[in-house]
């Protein structure tokens, strides 16, 4: 096994039953699917639960995994899916998306720290906080399609594929949601950086 394979090959290989490659698999998805589902439920549900029913899913279906798709479309789709599921289950009025103690918010103050960003490392974190605030009072579909794009990484096609809608809803709905996040910074007196 190289550890240079591809997703899909890895996951081939995992289910003819090479643990090594569920565990390259693992440790190459786990940080983004934890942050994908943790942004997306906050507090309001059990987010390393969701993750690691995720994971219990790939298990499951490794022996009957068949290469239709980017293996971390796929894995999206399966994440996508828990978390519907999830809120099915537990409909009720939910708080915010950034957690009380700011936890997951250092993935994106790191990143503002690679853009060099100017900001002090307190005035990013506050930055990020008043963000993951805003992102929490996005609609579902909205904050989804925004944490596809920006958190995973995916192209309006693989978040339409992922969702299950059109490419035209898929950038409708990040389009909203990246005027909606605008709107709120600059009335909430975000800053521009010059």
């Amino acid at each position: 096994m190289n550890a240079q394979q591809p997703d899909e090959a890895l996951m081939l290989l995992y289910g003819e039953g090479d643990t090594g490659a569920f565990e390259l698999l693992y440790h190459r998805h786990k940080g983004g699917v934890y942050r994908y589902i943790k942004r997306h439920v906050g507090l309001r549900l059990d987010g390393d639960e969701l993750v690691q029913e995720v994971w219990a899913k790939v298990i499951k279906a490794s022996a009957t995994y068949r290469v239709s798709a980017k293996f971390t479309t796929w894995l999206y789709t399966i994440a996508h899916h828990c978390i519907v599921d999830a809120f099915r289950k537990h409909r009720q009025k939910f708080e915010s998306l950034a957690d009380e103690n700011g936890e997951d918010t250092d993935a994106l103050v790191e990143s503002s720290k690679r853009n060099d960003n100017p900001m002090s490392n307190v005035s990013a974190k506050q930055q990020v906080d008043r963000l993951l605030d805003v992102i929490s009072t996005l609609p579902e579909d909205q904050r989804d399609v925004f944490l596809l794009k920006h958190e995973a990484g995916f192209s309006v096609k693989e978040i339409a594929e992922v969702i299950g809608v059109g490419e035209e809803t898929a950038k409708t709905r990040l389009r909203y949601a990246m005027q909606k996040i605008r709107s709120s910074m600059e009335n909430e007196g975000g800053q521009n950086h010059e």
